[in-house]
């Protein structure tokens, strides 16, 4: 399906109303550093289900998300089942990586969606800086397509172990599709 639709940089990036996150269409993907700094590690998690509420106005809409933690995937076997152990993120405790926002803000063009994300057993608050207008995107069948971009402190959520060896940040880029509800 093309993206036809070309949004304005302020006011409602979306048609107001109810939007159900396709799972199998989204993504949450990352950047951190390993082996003391030196190499670059990539990854992904998978998107379990959202939604997101375009109000009138643009700045009282809301996100919710859920994360599977269990997802967590940088192509390295080994790896992967080290960062789902109990050292790490903590799967089988703490499955999901919860996200609510808290106030959608719009400054200069730039929206931002402040809000609370629970991971590791820790709730703490995240600021996501959403692509506007290229990574905002209403298709000609109502869905809506967009990136937004983070950077988050996993010692804010518990996740501590390997320090030096391991980055303290993520930089994370979120790709979420959403369909009317």
């Amino acid at each position: 399906m093309a993206d036809t639709a070309q949004p304005a940089a302020t006011g409602p990036v979306a048609p107001p109303g109810a939007y159900v996150i396709d799972p199998a269409a989204s993504i949450v993907r990352f950047v951190t550093r390993g082996m003391f700094g030196l190499s670059a590690v990539r990854g992904t998690f998978a998107v379990a289900q959202g939604a997101i509420v375009v109000a009138e106005p643009a700045t009282a809409s809301t996100v919710t998300a859920v994360i599977d933690a269990d997802s967590f995937d940088t192509r390295n076997a080994k790896r992967d089942r080290h960062v789902k152990s109990a050292d790490l993120l903590d799967v089988a405790a703490h499955p999901s990586i919860d996200f609510r926002s808290t106030a959608v803000t719009e400054q200069d063009g730039r929206w931002t969606v402040t809000g609370e994300l629970a991971a590791h057993g820790v709730t703490a608050p995240v600021s996501v800086v959403v692509d506007v207008p290229a990574g905002f995107v209403v298709d000609e069948s109502g869905v809506v397509r967009f990136t937004a971009h983070s950077t988050i402190d996993r010692h804010a959520f518990g996740v501590t172990r390997f320090k030096g060896m391991v980055a303290r940040r993520l930089t994370v880029t979120v790709e979420l599709v959403a369909q009317p509800a």
